[in-house]
């Protein structure tokens, strides 16, 4: 590989990691009922960035608010940003503050942990995902008629603060070192040396390609999938076809009623993915709430109680206690009968916990949804007669709705595009499956084994 060509394998790198690194602060897709709102922010901290979200949410008033987060990282974050000083990601934070201020859906919309993405990326060199990654780099997306898009502007964000450009820090060092690199005439170098290069020039651009495609592709997916979810679900819980719930419950057993509600209220286990008739699942309990419940409602082998599908969940915990905010699909509810029951504890802290084997039977509809009363942390209910197998309830996507993402700057701009390429519609409206859906997928047929798997192995929480 000469030196020229060496130019070429840097200049291809710094492209990947410099590909949409800035984007300004605010964009858009609309249609004729729906509006996504994209900010783009960098996670250093910065009061002016919480004070942009703040604005731009403010202004919105949006239904549902998407932010670039996990549950675990949302709880380590939520007490950090209550520091006078700025925190890393505080700005994400900040946005689940003000979403919750108005009464607005909280999604989070990122399932990838960057670090263990890239370790577990497999096969590494996959040669099918580079090329997807580079054409998705270098390519452009068209929306279909009836949808706008509004990109986000590069000098703008800039101007509204200059700290902005801090995601070009290591670019600006990677292309120092390649400029150095690839400035040594290849002549001048022994040919072991000059060899060496012209590897290192190749494995980075391949690597470069696979990390782009882990930690930004795949999570731009994620997101964009993410976000169109949420324009469903608001339209959806407008319309009544999914019913949201928002209660506060404590974390102390002690604080938990240890007995049902009573009366003709039945409880309800909530999951991350509907359980299907004749399906084996095993799910891994080890909040006080769930552990309260399943203790009152006596579950042993051949025990049955209802399950109802949480389409999403956003819990937030201040001084003990835990703010919930639940959406469901009252269609998606069935009868779970109890296989086998194990109780065990939890490696580090020794807290109980139960793995519970169930298979789905009967389905039905979940009636008169409710939080339990007391702080109980779940929902109570009645169910109507069983439901033949059908479809999940229909939702009408004639509501208007206004879905506002918080993400970081390399993501915003291929979101907008993501999102009006697909019309603003959801994998299940497009007739597909997102990624959520095969990721939950997997995790429920690893838990459903009916083999002793190790704790540590599987310390899921299932439950909603």
């Amino acid at each position: 590989m000469t030196a020229l060509s060496r130019r070429h394998a840097l200049a291809a790198v710094l492209l990947i990691t410099t590909s949409n690194a800035l984007a300004p602060a605010v964009g858009s897709v609309s249609s004729a009922t729906r509006t996504l709102t994209v900010i783009g922010t960098v996670h250093t901290p910065s009061a002016v960035q919480r004070a942009e979200v703040r604005a731009v949410i403010d202004a919105a008033q949006p239904d549902a608010v998407v932010v670039e987060l996990d549950a675990e990282r949302l709880e380590t974050l939520w007490d950090r940003s209550r520091d006078a000083t700025p925190a890393y990601g505080a700005e994400l934070a900040e946005a689940v503050r003000s979403a919750r201020a108005r009464g607005a859906l909280v999604v989070l919309g990122d399932a990838i942990k960057p670090v263990r993405a890239v370790v577990e990326a497999a096969p590494f060199l996959d040669l099918e995902r580079i090329a997807r990654g580079a054409r998705l780099l270098a390519g452009a997306t068209a929306a279909p008629p009836g949808v706008a898009r509004e990109r986000l502007d590069v000098a703008a964000a800039l101007a509204s603060d200059p700290r902005k450009a801090a995601p070009l820090a290591l670019s600006v060092l990677l292309a120092v070192v390649g400029a150095a690199v690839a400035a040594a005439p290849a002549e001048s170098l022994p040919g072991p040396a000059a060899a060496l290069l012209d590897a290192l020039a190749a494995v980075a651009v391949v690597f470069s390609l696979r990390v782009a495609d882990v930690l930004l592709l795949a999570r731009d997916d994620v997101l964009s999938e993410n976000a169109l979810r949420a324009l469903e679900m608001g339209a959806a819980v407008k319309t009544g076809a999914l019913e949201r719930f928002t209660f506060d419950f404590s974390r102390r057993p002690a604080d938990l009623p240890a007995d049902l509600p009573g009366g003709d209220a039945e409880p309800f286990l909530t999951l991350r993915s509907p359980l299907k008739a004749g399906e084996r699942r095993r799910v891994n309990l080890f909040e006080p709430r769930w552990l309260a419940m399943l203790d009152a409602i006596g579950v042993d082998a051949g025990s049955s109680f209802n399950t109802v599908h949480a389409v999403n969940r956003c819990y937030v915990a201040e001084d003990g206690r835990v703010s919930a905010d639940v959406v469901v699909d009252p269609r998606a509810c069935r009868v779970a009968t109890v296989e086998r029951v194990e109780e065990g504890r939890r490696p580090v802290s020794g807290d109980r916990r139960l793995a519970v084997w169930l298979v789905g039977g009967e389905a039905r509809e979940a009636r008169d949804l409710r939080p339990a009363p007391g702080g109980r942390g779940y929902l109570v209910g009645a169910t109507a007669a069983p439901l033949a197998e059908a479809a999940p309830s229909p939702r009408d996507a004639s509501a208007p709705v206004h879905v506002v993402a918080v993400v970081g700057l390399v993501h915003a701009n291929p979101i907008l595009a993501r999102c009006a390429a697909r019309g603003l519609r959801s994998a299940r409206e497009r007739g597909e499956v997102d990624g959520e859906v095969m990721r939950a997928i997997r995790e429920r047929e690893r838990a459903a084994r009916l083999v002793d798997l190790p704790w540590s192995d599987y310390d899921r929480e299932q439950g909603g």
